[in-house]
């Protein structure tokens, strides 16, 4: 264990014992009330007193921290601590009967001593319980409140990462070059389409500097879609009738928010290494559905595929980029599976909430 982490557990344990110093000092000015015995007596038998509650505590801490306040209150959950409440008094009561007993050999003498104060003795431990449980559970939702803003500092650290990534992929010389070159061809013999091919580019080149403000950070998946359009026209330029695309979307998915970009990655991987390198070419298909409650995304192509998972060169970094995207904004609730055999291209498929 690190020095640091030691020091924080000390630090941590320095703060407990001192939050019970008042309850000790309680403690001695009701000992000295009742039967008046020397302050140094009277001090040590605080401090074991009030000992034993916070040994209790500690147990307390970790009930509270494994059963924490829920989002919503259940039956189970009040009835769960109400038992442990009332345990929790009865157990700093007896064991303070205990001390006694040690002190005095006779427990007819420890019951006569305790009869006037062990009923609110016990009734003071049920509040000092819900006190400790309740700081418990301020500290763990602080601490669940700043786990999820680091959270969502690293998704958008993350997006951004991703649409860079995105800007850079749509701004490689090669593509420009491929994409302006084929409009300038067809403005001598096809102007009308020149200009859809630059309008084509302006939309996509618009759609992702206006994600990297961060104004578009969840978009409608009708909206992804556009930019996905206006991406395989671009390609559809240089790739001709090789590239086919079929899209199965329903309209219940198209209204429904995706992060943005997500879907771009998988387009550009089938693209280039199911689609472009095959003479042939390939189909490249599109499926948004919703199951459950769950959006379904899916993009696949028929191209060569592959014997493993292990994404081609080049791929690596765009999928992992998106996985860790889909963790921090959503943690277990979102998936991305992908899936190849040889022959039968790559399928990935996203599951995000809806």
């Amino acid at each position: 264990m690190s020095t640091r982490s030691w020091l924080s557990r000390l630090r941590a344990a320095a703060i407990y014992v001192a939050a019970w110093s008042p309850l000790v000092l309680v403690y001695v000015v009701q000992i000295e009330s009742q039967d008046p015995i020397a302050m140094s007596d009277a001090v040590a038998a605080a401090i074991r007193s009030v000992a034993i509650a916070a040994l209790l505590g500690l147990a307390v801490i970790a009930f509270a921290t494994r059963l924490s306040w829920p989002e919503r209150l259940s039956l189970r959950f009040g009835l769960a601590h109400f038992t442990a409440s009332i345990l929790y008094g009865f157990a700093w009561t007896g064991g303070m009967m205990l001390l006694l007993l040690r002190a005095f050999g006779s427990w007819e003498e420890v019951v006569a001593r305790t009869a006037d104060w062990w009923g609110w003795q016990t009734i003071f431990g049920v509040h000092l319980y819900w006190v400790i449980a309740g700081v418990t559970w301020t500290r763990v939702n602080g601490s669940r409140a700043r786990e999820r803003e680091r959270a969502y500092h690293e998704a958008d650290a993350l997006r951004v990462r991703a649409e860079l990534s995105a800007l850079r992929g749509q701004l490689d010389p090669h593509f420009l070059f491929n994409t302006l070159h084929t409009a300038a061809v067809l403005t001598k013999h096809d102007p009308q389409s020149a200009a859809q091919a630059l309008e084509r580019l302006a939309e996509l080149l618009r759609y992702v500097l206006d994600a990297q403000r961060g104004a578009r950070d969840e978009v409608p998946l009708a909206d992804e879609l556009g930019f996905i359009d206006a991406y395989l026209a671009l390609e559809g330029l240089r790739l001709g009738e090789r590239l086919r695309v079929v899209r199965e979307i329903t309209p219940e998915a198209m209204q429904q928010r995706v992060p943005s970009l997500a879907l771009q990655p998988l387009v550009e991987n089938a693209l280039r290494y199911g689609i472009s390198e095959r003479a042939s070419g390939g189909t490249l298909t599109l499926r948004g559905r919703m199951e459950d409650g769950t959006l379904v995304l899916e993009v696949a192509d028929d191209g060569p595929g592959a014997a493993t998972l292990t994404p081609p060169r080049g791929t690596g970094v765009g999928l992992h980029t998106l996985r860790e995207r889909l963790r921090a904004r959503f943690g277990t609730a979102a998936s991305m599976d992908v899936r190849t055999a040889p022959g039968h291209g790559f399928h990935v498929t996203l599951r995000l909430p809806a």
